[in-house]
């Protein structure tokens, strides 16, 4: 995680920008475990991104 994004007083210092992203192609089988594979290493996630080939983001 960077923090070296948000100023050290500032509220995004603290968040975690930890995220997982799926294809929106992806099997249930896949998406679960492409989760399961990246998730050991982010703490709290909380949202899982679906994003087309070109990454443009299809759903949350």
């Amino acid at each position: 995680m960077r923090t070296d994004v948000f100023k050290k007083d500032s509220v995004g210092h603290l968040m975690t920008q930890a995220s997982i992203t799926l294809h929106e192609s992806f099997t249930v089988d896949q998406a679960i475990t492409h989760v399961r594979k990246h998730v050991r290493d982010k703490e709290n996630i909380h949202y899982l991104y679906i994003t087309m080939h070109d990454n443009t983001l299809t759903g949350v």
